[in-house]
């Protein structure tokens, strides 16, 4: 699979590490200047590196420099957490009143999803992506916001609203990028999209810790 732009492998590392440099300063300039829920700081991060991990196979058209990257960051992550980083741009991820090692777990994700998916799977480990990144980041926004209706897992407390909005947006993920890339009959793409929905739902659900970062793109790519 060729990339979608030329670039020079070490040229695009070096661009993608000054994006996420530059996400990382801009979210805390936020932060400090705005003082936003700490929920939504996270919540921005998590959807922006997401949609770099979404574009970035098609940037490079080969995996290894996308898994250079992941390492860097990986290393930058564990730094934000355990030196003097975790008082500075670290709290764009820490500064939540739960505790959660859900950013690695989101590399180590994408980074799995890489290597158990062929040239010819890409669009399934877009949809998997997607879900993660949209469906994961808007379900917290809108039980933090809206949720009513409580249940109980084990780190604390989940909404059946912010679980329903998981929901919908995985299944518009899913049916969408079905539609577009794989032609198929509408109720067979019906049938896959509730599904892998409604599957990747209940493993968040279930998942605490920020381990539906790891759970749930796994599900999804193996429905």
């Amino acid at each position: 699979m060729s990339g979608i732009i030329p670039l020079h492998p070490w040229f695009g590392i070096v661009l993608l590490l000054a994006a996420i440099a530059l996400l990382i300063a801009g979210l805390r300039f936020y932060q400090v200047r705005y003082q936003p829920d700490p929920e939504w700081v996270r919540k921005l991060f998590h959807m922006s590196s997401g949609t770099f991990a979404l574009v970035a196979p098609w940037l490079f058209g080969q995996d290894w420099p996308v898994l250079v990257v992941l390492g860097f960051v990986a290393i930058v992550l564990f730094l934000f957490r355990v030196t003097r980083l975790k008082n500075g741009p670290g709290k764009i991820l820490s500064d939540v009143s739960r505790y959660s090692f859900g950013e690695m777990y989101f590399v180590m994700s994408i980074a799995i999803l890489l290597l158990f998916t062929e040239q010819e799977e890409r669009v399934l480990y877009s949809i998997s992506l997607i879900i993660l990144t949209l469906a994961d980041a808007i379900a917290a926004l809108v039980g933090v916001r809206y949720g009513q209706v409580r249940y109980v897992v084990p780190e604390g407390m989940k909404s059946i609203e912010g679980s329903f909005a998981f929901f919908l947006v995985a299944f518009l993920s899913t049916h969408i990028t079905l539609f577009l890339f794989f032609p198929m009959d509408g109720m067979n793409n019906l049938m896959i999209s509730i599904t892998v929905s409604l599957l990747a739902t209940l493993a968040e659900s279930v998942s605490w810790g920020g381990k539906d970062n790891l759970v749930v793109p796994i599900v999804s790519f193996m429905m």
